[in-house]
């Protein structure tokens, strides 16, 4: 089965199992509510212990990255 899409102005034919044409990646809509088991043992663990030492450092490491990765300023970009 194929599907047309448009792109760059342009009419193709794509087979279903690939689809990624106007943004949308799956024309099907998949059940975003479902929470697998794995997912729901990890959070209920995670909730109920706490963080290692090795996993704080980390934490911190990313945070201390994210506070000087693109700092905000108040001068607008120029154009080099």
């Amino acid at each position: 089965m194929l599907m047309v899409c448009n792109f760059n102005k342009k009419q193709i034919k794509l087979p279903v199992l690939f689809i990624f044409c106007d943004g949308a990646m799956n024309p099907i809509d998949l059940d975003k509510a479902y929470i697998s088991p794995y997912d729901r043992f990890l959070h209920d663990f995670d909730k109920n212990h706490p963080q290692s030492a090795s996993q704080q450092a980390e934490i911190k490491k990313h945070e201390r990255i994210f506070a000087l990765r693109d700092p905000a300023t108040s001068q607008p970009v120029t154009k080099s």
